[in-house]
């Protein structure tokens, strides 16, 4: 296992949602600072804030940007003696697919609808429906619930009336496209909107409406569908956020998203993870500073660039290794943002970028970038899916920390990232890292850092904080996460 790191430093690949802090710098201030039990200045720190200390001490050695992108560093990139595109795999970077010859996309739109009485719906909510369409042997996976089985879907879902309560849902879906590798997987993206005007009941739950309504709208979440042989529903996967920054609630996906925006939160314990809930709890006792809040750049139509120009500076950074090369195709505002509170602004990004070297321990490393694709509700962004892999043949440095080659390989699961730029094509926030499906890759699920330390065998010790304290209590019973 991987030793607690003797100093903070910066390192790329850390999994974000271990929240970063504004700077190193600022977290080292915050780790200097003497607490008493209430936070006042004292001589004393208590025990809690001593092992509060102790993790963010962690946090702090292993901190860095997580996202799907290039983490070779300057001096190992410029010694390479080989084309960069060619590390990258970066010939062409794919488009989105919709040559779809099992024309699994138009089943996936037609699953959607049925049944449907809003503006676009999750998905059919009637017993017999789901009965149907459903395989036997089906799966439902979202970030923090199942596999759920047929039986436990149809449980749940069945008497859920959208109508009823939220009569002007909408889902939103958009950007279909078929998976590179099975074609009766359809990717796409959906971006909820809704008003709670009436009684919204679920799974036991009565959320009655406010006065005046609630107005919620989720994050943009990446959602599959896959189909067997027979044109049944295989599995769905779906509530994965891809930008917490955006919506009313709280970076939450799914239904538990609808129910935190309109005001009916389940408890967090189910849907936030421990890295999540730590960080508000230690500034309430003193031993943390205001969370810099960041927020989605609003652009205007006039602010617009043609498609084809975007997608070009969308490879240009990759490219560049996301600004490594060249940071001026970096805004002087720029930020970067990941799964859970914290931001890096452009320098933290470009030292932490630069501060490891992928390529050298993991020589075959290729991000498998694809689906490039406009956004139609951000003017100016780009999303894109990478699936980092490699095998361990090098040493590779992390912290104070080395670890041997091990020969082992490193497959992420799909992870999606963005990039946003303003007129004059420069990029001003950057999103990375956020998982699509947990169950895919040899890393437990986790991206970024997390997930390569997991993939070889060497586990962080903080890997616990990606998790919400209801998984961990099933992995200790002897469940799954």
């Amino acid at each position: 296992m991987l030793g607690t790191l003797s100093k903070p430093s910066v390192h790329a690949w850390l999994d974000p949602r271990l929240v970063p802090p504004r700077s190193p710098e600022l977290l080292r201030r915050l780790l200097a600072k003497p607490l008493g039990r209430t936070g006042a200045t004292s001589g004393r720190t208590s025990p809690a804030l001593r092992r509060g200390r102790a993790h963010l001490a962690n946090l702090a050695a292993l901190f860095a940007t997580s996202l799907a992108g290039v983490s070779a560093g300057r001096k190992a990139y410029k010694g390479a003696g080989r084309s960069f595109q060619r590390h990258l795999r970066l010939a062409a970077l794919p488009r989105p697919s919709v040559t779809d010859p099992l024309r699994s996309i138009e089943s996936a739109k037609r699953y959607f609808g049925l049944g449907n009485k809003v503006v676009e719906q999750l998905g059919p909510a009637r017993a017999e429906d789901l009965e149907r369409e459903l395989a036997d042997n089906f799966e439902f996976v979202a970030p923090y619930v199942g596999p759920l089985p047929k039986a436990a879907l149809i449980a749940a879902t069945t008497g859920l009336d959208l109508g009823e309560g939220l009569p002007d849902f909408n889902a939103r879906y958009h950007g279909f496209r078929v998976d590179p590798i099975n074609p009766r997987r359809v990717w796409c993206q959906m971006r909820v909107v809704a008003t709670h005007t009436g009684v919204l009941r679920f799974a036991g739950i009565t959320a009655e409406p406010k006065d005046p309504p609630e107005r919620t709208e989720s994050p943009p979440e990446a959602v599959s569908i896959t189909f067997n042989e027979a044109g049944q529903v295989r599995e769905i996967t779906t509530g994965y956020p891809l930008d917490r920054r955006c919506g009313t609630t709280g970076g939450l996906g799914g239904l538990f998203g609808i129910l935190e925006g309109v005001g009916c939160p389940l408890p967090p314990f189910l849907t936030r993870t421990v890295g999540e809930l730590l960080p508000p709890a230690l500034r309430q006792s003193g031993a943390g500073e205001p969370e810099e809040q960041v927020t989605l750049p609003v652009l205007t139509s006039v602010d617009a660039l043609p498609e084809d120009e975007l997608l070009k500076l969308t490879e240009q950074l990759i490219a560049a290794q996301l600004g490594v090369q060249d940071p001026s195709l970096l805004s002087d505002s720029f930020s970067f943002t990941g799964p859970v509170p914290g931001v890096l602004r452009k320098a933290d990004f470009l030292e932490a970028k630069s501060s490891i070297d992928l390529l050298g321990a993991f020589p075959d490393l290729d991000h498998q970038y694809r689906d490039l694709r406009t956004c139609p509700f951000d003017v100016n962004r780009v999303w894109f899916t990478s699936s980092p892999s490699g095998t361990h043949k090098a040493a590779l440095r992390v912290g104070g920390q080395v670890l041997a080659p091990t020969g082992k390989q490193w497959r992420s699961p799909p992870v999606c990232g963005s990039m946003q730029f303003d007129r004059h094509g420069k990029c001003i926030a950057m999103t990375g890292d956020y998982p699509m499906d947990r169950r895919m890759g040899n890393t437990k699920g986790l991206p970024g850092l997390m997930g390569l330390l997991e993939a070889l065998g060497s586990p962080s010790p903080w890997a616990w904080t990606c998790r919400t304290p209801t998984q961990l209590w099933s992995s200790l019973i002897g469940g799954s996460v």
